[in-house]
């Protein structure tokens, strides 16, 4: 039989006098498990107990597993927890925490309200033999918001001093891995809002010089279409001008010209007479004939004359010719 202050777990039960003489209680069971894995997170899942912005007064603490010196916590489901409206001047800041409550013998979550501030502080993480928190987030809860954006909220799970991880057999401070990756973060969010800012006056000035091509291309085009009217109105009125010009010509020439071609027109006009194109070719045949009877003449140095019987008739041979007599141009000739 060992001493009082030694003891020894687990060991099987046998009832001595109506009585168990093994009795184990919770806290056994929580030294023993403390012995082997750390108070903390399980981060088998990246969203392990983690708190996300639902874009109103309510944010949602993700399902997850905890083990807070040996008792152990899960959440099974999504939870809303919804905040407290915001102050209309201070800020103030909320804590998620999973608590461990002896007198409720419970753990559960708790929202550990900050108090309103200019420059606001997080309530106090408890860790007494009546309450443990471990604090998986914090809320900057703005003056006058009306909602909660992802950015309002810090990460906790990886801090060391208010949470960290559950680690087997051995405990590994995770408070500088917290801070590298909440200064990253913090990096990481300016450089993204510089970057948004730079990308918003570049953007900016792009769509000043689109306005101002705009402006400039209207004022083109307005011009265009000035030029356009003002041609079309001056080549219209000079169109009516031309052909105000040529009807007057018109006119002109009827009143002065007319008679002339009248008395030129009754010369010719019996040249034509019914048959106009038949007795101009006829008239032509016979000018040529006559020029073609002088050319002969002239060549021969003899004029050749028909013997005519009367005015209108004259001799023929056999075959219709007309019979010729000779006599020299002048008396040189014989």
């Amino acid at each position: 039989m060992g001493e009082l202050s030694e003891k020894s777990f687990p060991w099987d039960a046998e009832e001595v006098g109506g009585k168990f003489d093994r009795v184990y209680y919770a806290d056994d069971w929580m030294r023993y498990f403390a012995a082997f894995i750390s108070s903390g997170t399980f981060l088998r899942e990246p969203t392990n107990l983690q708190v996300i912005a639902n874009g109103d007064m309510t944010v949602t603490l993700k399902p997850g597993s905890m083990i807070i010196d040996g008792s152990r916590y899960d959440n099974i489901r999504d939870i809303i927890i919804t905040l407290d409206p915001a102050d209309g001047v201070l800020d103030r800041i909320d804590r998620i925490s999973i608590s461990w409550i002896k007198s409720e013998r419970d753990t559960h979550y708790v929202v550990r309200q900050g108090e309103f501030s200019y420059n606001p502080v997080p309530a106090e993480c408890r860790r007494t033999a009546e309450y443990k928190d471990y604090i998986v987030a914090d809320i900057l809860v703005r003056a006058g918001a009306i909602k909660i954006n992802q950015t309002d909220i810090t990460d906790q799970r990886l801090n060391s001093d208010v949470c960290g991880l559950a680690i087997p057999f051995a405990e590994i401070n995770t408070k500088e891995i917290f801070l590298q990756l909440q200064d990253f973060y913090d990096q990481t969010v300016a450089t993204q809002e510089e970057w948004e800012e730079e990308q918003k006056e570049t953007i900016t000035a792009w769509f000043e010089e689109i306005r101002e091509l705009l402006n400039k291309e209207n004022e083109l085009h307005e011009q265009h279409k000035k030029d356009l009217n003002k041609y079309f109105t001056e080549l219209q009125k000079n169109g009516y001008d031309k052909l105000a010009t040529i009807t007057q010509q018109i006119i002109n020439f009827r009143d002065t010209k007319e008679a002339d071609f009248m008395i030129w027109f009754d010369k010719i006009k019996g040249i034509f007479e019914t048959d106009s194109g038949g007795k101009m070719l006829e008239t032509i045949n016979s000018l040529v004939g006559q020029v073609k009877d002088l050319h002969e003449m002239l060549i021969s140095g003899m004029v050749r004359e028909r013997l005519l019987v009367d005015e209108e008739h004259y001799l023929t041979d056999d075959m219709g010719n007309p019979l010729l007599v000779e006599f020299p141009i002048c008396k040189c000739q014989k």
